[in-house]
């Protein structure tokens, strides 16, 4: 793997509400388009999505540069610092790490440090990219994102504004926070579990060996810790909208 632990210190807040809001982009653009391809036009700042049968169906979204990875020069080019950049989001997970001492979010590009090549350095790339944009997620708050390839094993993050998703909802969507939480790209569930509940507005309970989370209906999610606060296990109660 490519270690971006700056990064990953900031994404591991933010990992678990972005993996829950990419569920429901996909289930979106399936409603609304079916099958789909990527269109855009960088000078207009316009990303969108577009139907394979009717390409006059669209969802168009305002996209935020977070950052370019290449595995030819092994380096990551923050948004504020690329040529193309678009939006305000790398700009406000740069103020992040000046406000927290973060030198991998302050400085314009950041090279990788591993030996991987060929295949495996693609897969660690696009692992790479997906923790960039947990940690831009954390940042702004802002879902979903999109990690888009440009040739090369190059790749493109960002996030995107103005795609009509609907709110998350604990009882509807809870029941995939365990699946999630294994997908996502976090190193530390816990705050991952908690940094949904602030992103989302849900209560949260909590102390040495658990912490629980919870909406106004009735829903809650709780999970129990180790010795070291590390989530070990998940149980819930949901109840769905009326």
């Amino acid at each position: 793997m490519i270690p971006l632990p700056g990064v990953q210190a900031v994404a591991d807040h933010g990992a678990l509400h972005a993996l829950l809001g990419q569920r429901r982009l996909e289930e979106h653009l399936q409603a609304a388009l079916g099958e789909f391809t990527l269109g855009g036009d960088p000078s207009a700042g316009r990303l969108w999505f577009a139907s394979t049968t009717d390409p006059e169906r669209r969802v168009d979204t305002r996209p935020h540069l977070v950052a370019s990875l290449a595995p030819g020069p092994r380096s990551l080019l923050w948004g504020w610092a690329h040529p193309q950049g678009t939006g305000t989001a790398a700009q406000t997970l740069r103020q992040l790490g000046e406000q927290h001492g973060i030198g991998e979010l302050t400085v314009p590009e950041v090279p990788f440090d591993t030996t991987a090549t060929g295949p495996e350095l693609g897969t660690e790339v696009m692992d790479a990219a997906h923790v960039v944009a947990a940690a831009a997620v954390e940042a702004t708050g802002l879902t979903p994102y999109y990690v888009a390839p440009i040739g090369g094993g190059s790749v493109m993050v960002y996030l995107l504004e103005g795609v009509p998703l609907r709110p998350f909802d604990l009882g509807l969507d809870g029941a995939g926070i365990g699946s999630a939480l294994m997908e996502a790209s976090s190193t530390d569930l816990r705050a991952s579990l908690l940094g949904l509940a602030r992103h989302t507005g849900l209560g949260v309970r909590q102390d040495a060996t658990t912490v629980e989370i919870a909406d106004a209906r009735g829903s809650r999610v709780t999970g129990t810790c180790d010795e070291q606060g590390r989530l070990t296990g998940l149980s819930m109660h949901l109840v769905p909208p009326a």
